[in-house]
C-alpha cells in the first residue's frame, strides 16, 4: 500500500489561501494521493484584532489535534514568509506531529526596517505608538499591527536565540536571490543552525519574495517529499522491529 501524507500550506502576512503557492499546490496535490489544506487562520483580514504570530502557531498546532484521513496525528508543512516563523515554531513544539517543513522565503531574523519596504516610514510610526494595517497582496487578506505585535514577531522568532535549532525533520527551503523583503541569506543563516540532517536549500536565480509552484520547486517538493516518506517508512520499521 502506498504511503499516505496529511500536507497542511500556511501563507504568509497580507496573504490568503489563495494566493500563487496556495493555488498551485492545490493543482500540484490533485495529482497525488495525499491529503492537502490549506489552513485559514482566525481572525483573517481583521482591522480591529491585533495580529499575533503565536496565534498562528496555535492554529497549526490545533490542525493536528484532528483526525484526517491517513495518520491524522503527523503532518507536513508547507509555509511561506511569515507562515514560516509559525511553521518552524510549532515544529520545535511539536516534533511528534510535524514530520516535514517545506519554506518559501522564511520570513526570519527581521527587524523593525521590514514596515518600511511597503509603508515608507513604517518602522518610526511603530516606534512612536502607531499603529499600521498591513497591505493584502492581491486576494490576500489585511492585518492589523503595531508595536507590541511587532516586536513579538521578532522575539520569537527561531533565529533569536543563538545556537542550534532543534529541528530534526527534513526541512526544504526555497528563497528568491532578489527578495526585497526577506533578504535570502536569512535563509542561508537558518539552513545552517537547523539541527536537521536532510536540510536543502535552494536559492532561485532572480527570484523575487513572491515564489510560485513552478518546474523548479516543483522538482524540489517532489524530492522532499520523498525524503519524508523514507522517513516515515524507517520510522515504521523502527517500531516494528520493537515489538
Amino acid at each position: 500500500m502506498r504511503e499516505l501524507l496529511n500536507i497542511l500550506y500556511c501563507h504568509g502576512l497580507g496573504s490568503s489561501i489563495n494566493n500563487r503557492v496556495g493555488t498551485g499546490l492545490l493543482q500540484y496535490f490533485r495529482n497525488t494521493p495525499h491529503y492537502f489544506e490549506r489552513l485559514l487562520y482566525r481572525n483573517p483580514g481583521s482591522r480591529n484584532v491585533l495580529w499575533n504570530v503565536s496565534e498562528w502557531r496555535e492554529d497549526i498546532e490545533k490542525r493536528e489535534d484532528i483526525e484526517k484521513r491517513v495518520d491524522g496525528d503527523e503532518w507536513v508543512v508547507i509555509a511561506s514568509s511569515a507562515g514560516c516563523h509559525a511553521a518552524l515554531n510549532a515544529a520545535k513544539n511539536r516534533p511528534q506531529n510535524i514530520k516535514g517543513l517545506f519554506l518559501f522565503c522564511p520570513g526570519v531574523s527581521l527587524t523593525f526596517n521590514y514596515v518600511d519596504a511597503f509603508f515608507p516610514g513604517g518602522s518610526a510610526a511603530l516606534l512612536k505608538g502607531k499603529s499600521l494595517i498591513h497591505p493584502a497582496s492581491r486576494g490576500g487578506h489585511e492585518a492589523l499591527i503595531n508595536r507590541e505585535s511587532l516586536q513579538h514577531y521578532l522575539d520569537t522568532c527561531v533565529m533569536k536565540t543563538e545556537g542550534p535549532i532543534d529541528i530534526r525533520c527534513p526541512v526544504s527551503i526555497v528563497h528568491g536571490t532578489r527578495d526585497e523583503l526577506v533578504p535570502c541569506e536569512n535563509s542561508i543563516a537558518l539552513s545552517k543552525r537547523l539541527l536537521s540532517p536532510d536540510v536543502d536549500l535552494t536559492l532561485i536565480p532572480d527570484g523575487s519574495h513572491y515564489l510560485s509552484v513552478d518546474d523548479v520547486t516543483k522538482e524540489k517538493l517532489e524530492s522532499f517529499l520523498a525524503t519524508v516518506l523514507r522517513y516515515k517508512y524507517r520510522s515504521k520499521e523502527r517500531s516494528s522491529a520493537k515489538l
